[in-house]
């Protein structure tokens, strides 16, 4: 296959994509889900460092998530607060069948750790086109709880030497919204002499 060939169903994957926030439970089969993540290994990477790396998260480690989120959000130790922190917690972290942690490996050199970091964001942006091209839905979540150092332990973050880029939500959408209001391109481009 002639790579250099147009192909302007690259351009529509990219217009049509849309952050999903309410999914169906239907499972991911393992392969689509393998297939998606290889799409991440395809991001451009300067010096082919490879920086991102990718967690599945079980479960277990949700309901862990979402305790330590509902301990953050809750702003008293009242049963009552805690409870329903914890409820909108577990809806959040539980929202979608697959969750990812993309994290990025931290590089000694403060110039290659931005090129990693847009590196990893690149593959983001691969995983979600190549589960937009196959009907699921993402919605990549760098909130509260990214921040949280029980994230961190979780995920053992400082101990692999790695940083979170976000969560990635995946799922067959319930509901696909419209698309935002964009300002035009020239809005973004400069011509220098």
């Amino acid at each position: 296959m002639d790579s250099t060939k147009p192909n302007p169903s690259i351009i529509t994957a990219i217009q049509s994509r849309r952050t999903i926030k309410e999914f169906r439970s239907d499972r991911i089969p393992e392969q689509t889900l393998w297939q998606i993540l290889d799409a991440a290994r395809w991001a451009p990477n300067h010096r082919l460092t490879e920086p991102w790396r990718i967690a599945i998260i079980g479960m277990q480690s949700r309901e862990e998530l979402a305790d330590a989120l509902a301990r953050q959000t809750a702003s008293s130790q009242d049963p009552s607060v805690l409870a329903k922190a914890k409820e909108e917690a577990q809806r959040k972290v539980m929202s979608s069948p697959v969750l990812l942690a993309v994290t990025c490996r931290i590089a000694e050199s403060p110039a290659q750790q931005v090129e990693d970091l847009a590196a990893v964001c690149a593959a983001v942006q691969n995983l979600q086109l190549a589960a937009w091209g196959e009907g699921i839905g993402t919605h990549w979540n760098t909130g509260r709880v990214t921040r949280l150092p029980e994230t961190d332990a979780l995920l053992q973050l400082s101990e692999r030497g790695e940083e979170l880029v976000g969560f990635l939500y995946l799922g067959y959408p319930a509901q696909v919204p419209e698309p935002p209001k964009r300002r035009p391109i020239q809005d973004f481009v400069r011509n220098l002499p």
